[in-house]
């Protein structure tokens, strides 16, 4: 066989989202016809030439299977894999392609194995219906688009960093401060506490003070003027 490949593209300098990027392949195949050992030349004495042959109808053999099943819809394993050619060929079955087959045929009873092979060959690649699509590529597009959404990202990253920073600057003082303020109330409150306890030491010696002049039997006037005597003691002195 002969396999004749064409890369086609078309890219817009610079990258516009209007116009994207397309690219296309066109493959040309000559298949060779079926080596019958009885209508050509080929025998055991040249082994070479018999293995090609073997080789060109067994890839025949399995381009004609994947042919019909691609034509029957109720296939489901198309074995692309079983020769190099339908590898090679994989687009035409059910992929992103248009297929055109010309067939050469021969109008001698002769040949008339090999007409019949062809024809079906060609029947069966008619029967194959491909949706094919323009094959757009934003890959500068999309490279360009996701640049930029990486700088925005990055941009964005920033700013928050520094906003955290800034509250965690703002926290810090407010932990600070409020750190001060307990120091302040924990001052406060020792020296409330030691005028506290210097108010009930005062207190109990007024109270001891009180229980000595109780006994004693004379109490301190409130205006300072002396002390009183008992009135009880006078009128029985009378």
């Amino acid at each position: 066989h002969s396999v004749f490949t064409i890369y086609l593209s078309q890219v817009h300098e610079p990258p516009s989202a209007l116009d994207r990027d397309r690219a296309s392949k066109i493959t040309i195949v000559d298949l060779a016809g079926s080596e019958r050992q009885s209508k050509t030349d080929i025998g055991i004495s040249d082994p070479t030439r018999l293995r090609e042959a073997e080789r060109i109808n067994m890839s025949l053999l399995v381009l004609g299977r994947c042919l019909n099943a691609c034509s029957d819809n109720k296939e489901k394993h198309i074995p692309i894999r079983d020769s190099v050619l339908t590898k090679m060929l994989s687009d035409i079955f059910g992929g992103n392609s248009k297929s055109m087959m010309f067939a050469a045929v021969s109008p001698a009873m002769f040949n008339y194995a090999e007409s019949l092979s062809t024809l079906q060959y060609a029947f069966n690649a008619k029967k194959i219906r491909n949706k094919a699509k323009v094959n757009n590529l934003s890959k500068a597009i999309e490279i360009n688009e996701l640049k930029e959404q990486v700088r925005a990202l990055g941009k964005t990253l920033i700013e928050e960093l520094e906003k955290a920073a800034q509250t965690k600057e703002a926290l810090d003082a407010q932990i600070l401060t409020l750190a001060e303020e307990k120091d302040l109330i924990e001052s406060a409150l020792k020296s409330c506490q030691m005028e506290n306890d210097l108010l009930k030491e005062q207190m109990e010696k007024i109270r001891e003070e009180i229980r000595v002049m109780k006994a004693g039997g004379a109490v301190a006037a409130p205006d300072g003027e002396g002390l009183l005597e008992d009135d009880g003691e006078e009128e029985e002195e009378e």
